[in-house]
């Protein structure tokens, strides 16, 4: 009898095996990997890429679900839809490279490309502040040191920041809190700067911002004006990088995705 209790469950791991899905990860293990997530009926799996967004942290971006049928991944895409990953114990399962053309997915979504990525510096804070969040604090060491000692230096190329890294901290760009909260500081100096048509000034303020400010619709507001005047310029290129920017926040009922698609179809006439 316990045979035959044992064999239901064998069977399923087997089949599971064959399929090339295996939840033993946990999301914290899963940084730049396409994950599946096993739904209630064992049968059909939710998708999506996780990263590390050096400003809001461990970040889930939400493709779809899938079915296995005759050994295929049978995707069912949806609006993407992003989240921030707060510590789980949830198991998840790497999904192979080879079956990623199956879901139509790019290994590396060059949608999530953002401004400030490469930052180490601020990699190396996030990823501290992530490993302590997760209670491993041995990882977390490990970056302290790197995250304290290294300093970043922005120049701008005309259509996006390069930043290297250099031997001494930038002077730094802190301005005065407007009633007490340096959010609304930020969105009303970056709304008078773009208006004054000084975008390079905006831009590298923006940069401060997003390591300040907690709110993701204030981030979005302020990358929204960056965009909108860039819309006004016809600058694609740019109007491009900065309306990424703004699908880089979370924002409930978000009104700026219907303005931003708006916009790039009036550009692309």
């Amino acid at each position: 009898m316990k045979y035959l209790l044992i064999l239901p469950l064998l069977c399923a791991f087997i089949a599971k095996a064959q399929n090339g899905l295996n939840f033993e990860k946990r999301f914290i293990d899963c940084e730049n990997k396409w994950i599946a997530i096993s739904l209630d009926d064992g049968k059909q799996y939710a998708f999506g890429y996780v990263y590390l967004d050096n400003s809001a942290g461990l970040t889930l971006n939400l493709k779809g679900s899938f079915t296995v049928e005759n050994d295929v991944y049978l995707p069912k895409l949806i609006t993407e839809v992003k989240s921030r990953i707060e510590p789980t114990e949830m198991k998840v399962s790497l999904i192979p490279a080879k079956r990623l053309v199956e879901l139509k997915v790019e290994e590396s979504p060059k949608e999530l490309e953002y401004i400030g990525k490469r930052n180490s510096r601020d990699r190396y804070t996030k990823l501290v502040q992530t490993y302590k969040k997760w209670k491993m604090n041995k990882l977390a060491g490990q970056y302290e040191d790197l995250a304290t000692g290294t300093y970043t230096h922005f120049r701008f190329d005309g259509s996006d920041f390069i930043t290297e890294t250099v031997s001494s901290p930038q002077k730094i760009r802190r301005i005065k809190a407007f009633n007490g909260n340096y959010t609304d500081s930020y969105k009303q100096e970056i709304f008078w700067l773009v208006q004054a048509n000084k975008m390079k000034a905006a831009e590298l303020i923006y940069i401060d911002a997003i390591r300040y400010c907690e709110d993701d619709p204030a981030k979005a507001d302020m990358a929204y004006n960056i965009a909108y005047q860039y819309y006004i310029r016809s600058d694609i290129k740019k109007f491009n990088i900065w309306s990424n920017e703004v699908k880089r926040w979370i924002v409930k009922d978000n009104n700026y995705m219907g303005k931003i698609e708006k916009m790039q179809a009036m550009l692309k006439k």
